[in-house]
Order: structure tokens, then C-alpha cells, then sequence
């Protein structure tokens, strides 16, 4: 059976796809989670998956939780109240009920992307379904949630809502592929990887802000 990720990459000449990515030091993205349907202990297992996926591009993860999707902002943390700087993300942990989901019924999450600005801040990942499909496949919930969450932080990160036709910024995810979990399957690309690290320094120079690393 086939499941269906609303997804993206900037694509890149094709000279670079060879090159490793070259080092920039350690940009580090600041991700505010709003989650109402995990455990923390379980969301807590599946932020360290995402920082173990973002790691191999390059890019730190830091978190901040900014509770239920339904809570009063005014109720909220004071720091999850503030603007969202150059490096800061959105991610909701929701049940697929929105229009997006209705329109696009075997997706797992999607993230808004300005088309004109080639630029995103924001994302949802439908825990509902993640959840159906890792019992279809019989594999672990919170390894196939980190997956779908750094997948669409790989679109905020390229502003694009194109998909790769490998790896984990590819559409079509399969029950087949997730059984036979090869790591090739669920990892960016030395491509995807440089062109996150440098939308990362890039956006902070446009921004003002100083270009947060860790060495």
C-alpha cells in the first residue's frame, strides 16, 4: 500500500550531487512543538530521532514546547508567543481533520509554503495515520513520526513542495520500504543537506541574526 507525504526539495545543478556537503559549522534550527496526542515520554523518543536524522546534514535541533494545538495563546509559554525568528519552525502533532487532509487522504503531513517567497515556517504531521500506517507495516510509531517530521521540516528548509525521487524527501512511502528499513530510504541527500545548511545562513543574514552554530 502506498502513503502519500505532501514534500519537498530545491533542486541543485547537477554538478554538486557528487560533493559532499562542506562544513559550515553546526547551524541549529529552533523547532516549537505543539503536540496534544503523544505521551511526553513518547514525544520525547521521537525529538531524538529527528535530531538523529537532522545530524547527518549538519543541523542541530533545538526544541520548544509550546503545549496542546488547542490551548489559548494567550495561556501559552511567553517564548512561544514571541515572533518566529530566521532559524524557528512550527510543528503540529494533529489528527488529520483539516482541509488539507480531506483534499489529500493518504498524506501524513504537509507544510505551508509561500511559492512566491520560497520560504515555510510552518508544518503538521497527522499522528492519526502515521500511527495506521506503522501498524500496517508493523514497525515502530515514534521511528515513522520523527521520519514524517524531519521530512517536512526538509520542505520548510528547501521552501519548495517538490519531492526527491529517493530518500526520505521522496512521495510515495511504502509499507515494503519501511519493513526493510534501509537506511538509504530515510536519510537526505549531500545535496538536500548543503542547500538546508545554506537557506539556514542565508535567512539569518537576510534576518540580522547572528548565525547560531554549534562546533
Amino acid at each position: 500500500m502506498l502513503k502519500v507525504l505532501t514534500a519537498a526539495i530545491l533542486l541543485i545543478p547537477g554538478n554538486l550531487a557528487a560533493q559532499p556537503p562542506q562544513p559550515l559549522g553546526q547551524p541549529v534550527i529552533l523547532v516549537r512543538s505543539y503536540d496534544r496526542l503523544a505521551m511526553a515520554e513518547e514525544f520525547a523518543v521521537t525529538r531524538s530521532h529527528v535530531e538523529d536524522i537532522l545530524r547527518q546534514t549538519g543541523i542541530g535541533v533545538s526544541w520548544l514546547e509550546c503545549g496542546a494545538d488547542s490551548l489559548p495563546p494567550d495561556t501559552l509559554p511567553a517564548a512561544c508567543q514571541q515572533p518566529l525568528r530566521a532559524n524557528e519552525f512550527v510543528v503540529r502533532v494533529v489528527s488529520a481533520v483539516d482541509e488539507n487532509a480531506a483534499i489529500h487522504r493518504e498524506s501524513l503531513g504537509y507544510s505551508l509554503i509561500d511559492a512566491s517567497t520560497r520560504g515555510g515556517s510552518v508544518a503538521k504531521v497527522y499522528a492519526d495515520r502515521i500511527a495506521a500506517l506503522a501498524g500496517q507495516a508493523d514497525v515502530n510509531r515514534l521511528d515513522l513520526l520523527a521520519r514524517a517530521i524531519a521530512h517536512e521540516i526538509g520542505h520548510l528548509l528547501t521552501g519548495s513542495n517538490t519531492h526527491s525521487r529517493q530518500g526520505l524527501m521522496r512521495a510515495l512511502w511504502t509499507t515494503t520500504e519501511l519493513r526493510r528499513n534501509l537506511r538509504r530510504d530515510w536519510r537526505f541527500s549531500w545535496v538536500q543537506a548543503e542547500t538546508m545548511r545554506q537557506t539556514l545562513v542565508t535567512a539569518a543574514l537576510v534576518a540580522g541574526d547572528a548565525v547560531v552554530a554549534r562546533h
